[in-house]
């Protein structure tokens, strides 16, 4: 019997937990998860080991089944900037430095993460989130409530962007370019 055999006997003969069953189970994370969610409804530890190589099924472990952070798969979670992301506002509720560096590989993730977990700059996704021209302008006006001059040349590039980032950040004259002396004024 393989795991998902005995998954599929415990779910839809049994009906209920098969402690049997439990050890070939817990040879695939999917099932595992599953296994947890759907039979368990609680956390299967026999099954974590398994669960903790993948990075969805970590984040969703710890969010749906634990309800808590899930130590043992956060090597996994940060393979992931969209799992690094959403561990650390919908799981942890904090930041969450490990996964940062996968966080800022992504410029929606970096933006995301920036305005709804950290509530301020952050520099490390600044790079990625320069990639895209909503993103950028969305980081200037939400999270840094002040130009961002990174973005500035990919906005720059949408004119309907261009045009609402100019209402809300007006070019002032420090930021202008110095006219050269032979410039007729």
């Amino acid at each position: 019997m393989n795991a998902k055999e005995a998954y599929e006997y415990a779910k839809y003969v049994l009906q209920a937990p098969w402690p049997e069953g439990e050890a070939v189970i817990a040879t695939n994370a999917q099932y595992s998860y599953d296994y947890a969610e759907c039979v368990l409804k609680a956390p299967f530890p026999q099954g974590e080991k398994i669960i903790a190589t993948s990075s969805n099924l970590s984040y969703w472990y710890a969010k749906e089944i634990l309800k808590a952070p899930f130590i043992l798969g956060e090597a996994a979670i940060v393979r992931s900037a969209t799992n690094s992301l959403h561990y650390a506002f919908r799981v942890l509720k904090k930041p969450f430095k490990k996964g940062e560096k996968a966080i800022a590989t992504s410029s929606l993730e970096s933006y995301c993460y920036a305005k709804d977990v950290l509530k301020k700059s952050f520099p490390l996704g600044e790079a990625a989130i320069a990639t895209n021209a909503l993103h950028s302008y969305k980081y200037a006006r939400f999270v840094l409530g002040k130009p961002f001059p990174l973005g500035e040349a990919v906005i720059a590039t949408n004119k309907n962007l261009r045009i609402v980032y100019r209402d809300f950040f007006p070019v002032k004259p420090e930021r202008m370019k110095p006219r050269p002396a032979f410039f007729k004024y």
